[in-house]
């Protein structure tokens, strides 16, 4: 029996993307630890603060590590990530609420100002090899995870440090007596957080980066990133994505982009988008440019065309973003540049420099694919959090309209 054209073409693409799984799924595997604290390398970057607690024993290390295999055996078809995944295709609940009922996005002013970069507000890790010395083997970077942890704890995550943990008895917790209870205590809410997109109440906490600053809830965030890349990457997203980078962003889209991030930010969204470079990435079975994942926060309009988008890049750590602030810049002719991205890694393109100056520009920019079902499940979390007698004051007078 002849096969068509378009049979090879479907064949050859399945197989394509199946090797790619399989590609993705093995370099980003959980590797064996060496020391039981695998953030030796980070220790030369940045500073814990003892009294948030003693270093994590080797004990809970292995119990992380085991859960991390186990969850990363799961795979893209666990029944948690089919369940996302068939709600994403079906659910057209954005635009549904944005027509019927627009003052549901008042909501997200809550934590407006943690949209742009703080240090208070960012986490204590970030998208770079060393981070993961010991814990994984990184060909591909975990941005989309990143920028997914980053944007759910700042929008949805609500701190009291007045506050201490209790179990389901009521009896505080303490973490000097039962560090392991305290650790569980904090990995569930984290959970809540990164993985089912819901408004928790971090008691004993001011703000983000002290939570992360903990080495047992620093090495779950991690996990929690990779979880989520997995999930976001290795998946209908990212096969969408790779279809799409093929070809590079015209000035008119520039445009319409420029427009819809304006009106999402004046809504108070924090929206999240993936960015491919003009340069070609050599890995098999990758995606055919080098691509990113970061956060916008403000916009800019330029005279004479074009705008300047104001980033939060997960490979930066907050101090180096509040010092020197990133931008994308669409100009007027539609070219796009943004330098910071692979500027450490001009490196690798000497044997082909006619591509070092593609390293400063991108080729397209567009929204991700699970923003608008985010924001949505974003909204309905704090409406809910923020209609509930017990945590409604934590809201700063928030209006709930039914």
């Amino acid at each position: 029996m002849a096969i068509s054209r378009a049979q090879k073409l479907t064949i050859v693409l399945g197989i394509g993307v199946m090797v790619s799984f399989v590609s993705m799924n093995a370099h980003a595997q959980i590797l064996p630890s060496t020391s039981p604290d695998p953030r030796q390398n980070a220790k030369e970057v940045k500073e814990h603060d003892p009294s948030l607690g003693p270093q994590m024993g080797l004990d809970v290390v292995i119990r992380q590590k085991r859960y991390a295999r186990n969850q990363f055996l799961r795979g893209v078809f666990g029944g948690l990530y089919l369940k996302e995944a068939f709600q994403r295709f079906f659910t057209l609940h954005y635009k549904k609420v944005l027509r019927r009922h627009p003052e549901w996005f008042d909501v997200l002013k809550i934590h407006e100002a943690r949209y742009a970069p703080m240090v208070e507000n960012s986490p204590s890790l970030v998208n770079a090899n060393f981070e993961f010395e010991g814990i994984s083997q990184r060909d591909y970077g975990y941005c989309w995870g990143f920028a997914t942890l980053v944007r759910n704890f700042n929008v949805l995550a609500f701190y009291d440090p007045e506050l201490k943990p209790t179990d389901e008895d009521g009896k505080v917790i303490d973490p000097q007596t039962d560090r392991n209870t305290w650790v569980e205590y904090y990995e569930h809410k984290i959970d809540q957080v990164a993985a089912y997109d819901e408004a928790v109440l971090f008691p004993g906490f001011k703000n983000f980066r002290e939570l992360s600053m903990v080495p047992e809830l620093e090495l779950y965030l991690k996990l929690k990133t990779m979880q989520i890349w997995r999930h976001l990457a290795v998946g209908a997203e990212g096969f969408g994505i790779m279809i799409r980078t093929h070809r590079d962003m015209t000035p008119g889209q520039g445009r319409k982009l420029i427009d819809n991030l304006e009106a999402r930010i004046a809504r108070h969204e924090m929206p999240k988008l993936n960015i491919a470079s003009g340069v070609k990435t050599p890995k098999p079975f990758s995606y055919s440019k080098y691509l990113h994942v970061v956060l916008a926060y403000g916009i800019k309009r330029l005279e004479g065309g074009g705008a300047k988008i104001q980033i939060w890049d997960p490979n930066y750590y907050g101090e180096t973003l509040v010092a020197a602030p990133k931008e994308i810049e669409i100009a007027a002719d539609g070219i796009i540049y943004y330098r910071p991205w692979l500027e450490t890694d001009v490196g690798q393109f000497k044997k082909h420099p006619e591509q070092l100056e593609l390293t400063g520009r991108l080729a397209k920019i567009e929204i991700s694919p699970e923003n608008n079902y985010e924001t949505v499940k974003h909204i309905r979390e704090l409406r809910r959090f923020c209609s509930d007698d017990e945590t409604s004051k934590y809201c700063e007078g928030a209006k709930i309209d039914e």
